[in-house]
């Protein structure tokens, strides 16, 4: 797929699967410099069911990995309403349709507030997050966050 940018292997997938797997194909691919790719995939995913989002399990870590894809890719427009989407959400914790743990939701907002230019709001969101992960136990998680929190405060 990496090379020829060939996604209809997704085909086989339900709807939902392949929303998830594109969201966490295209989070990976923009940051590994392949944002042709991460496109494409982001555009198999109908914006009406990500505006149905959150309503089943998984779906906060579906829209975490496309904040991630978003933010890779300094898609403004698309983090804006992500940020909207997600920030009543800013306390849990975000849990991907194959159990696969993305961390505080506070995380990815203070993500999408750099993005966002708004330097403020990244720190407060993640230090919510590093206090969050830190609580459960997360190094990995935990980790990401000081370095985005450190980048973050060095705006402000």
């Amino acid at each position: 797929m990496a090379r020829t940018g060939d996604v209809t292997v997704l085909n086989r997938l339900t709807a939902r699967e392949q929303l998830g797997a594109s969201a966490w194909v295209a989070a990976v691919c923009a940051r590994h410099g392949h944002p042709d790719l991460a496109r494409v995939l982001l555009e198999r995913s109908s914006s009406a069911d990500v505006e149905a989002m959150p309503m089943r399990h998984g779906d906060l870590g579906v829209l975490c990995m496309l904040a991630e894809a978003y933010y890779e890719l300094r898609d403004v427009t698309t983090a804006a309403r992500l940020y909207a989407r997600l920030q009543p959400y800013a306390a849990y914790n975000a849990v991907g349709i194959v159990l696969d743990y993305r961390g505080s939701v506070a995380y990815h907002l203070g993500m999408l507030s750099l993005l966002l230019d708004r330097p403020q709001p990244a720190v407060e969101h993640l230090q919510r997050a590093l206090a969050f992960n830190t609580s459960l136990g997360m190094p990995l998680q935990v980790g990401r966050t000081r370095e985005l929190l450190a980048r973050a405060s060095a705006l402000i």
